[in-house]
């Protein structure tokens, strides 16, 4: 289970610049940063190939 919410879930997935971090963490750390919440409220997917 857990492998599939890291293959199809945003917040789950590796981050692309530093995989050993999760989306969720990247977007909680810049909430940090900034002084305040964060939350991702949309996103494309986009497919190649």
């Amino acid at each position: 289970m857990k492998k599939f919410y890291a293959e199809n879930c945003l917040l789950d997935q590796p981050f692309v610049k530093d995989d050993k971090k999760s989306v969720a963490e990247v977007v909680a750390e810049a909430a940090r940063k900034a002084g305040g919440q964060a939350k991702v409220a949309r996103f494309v997917r986009f497919e190649v190939g």
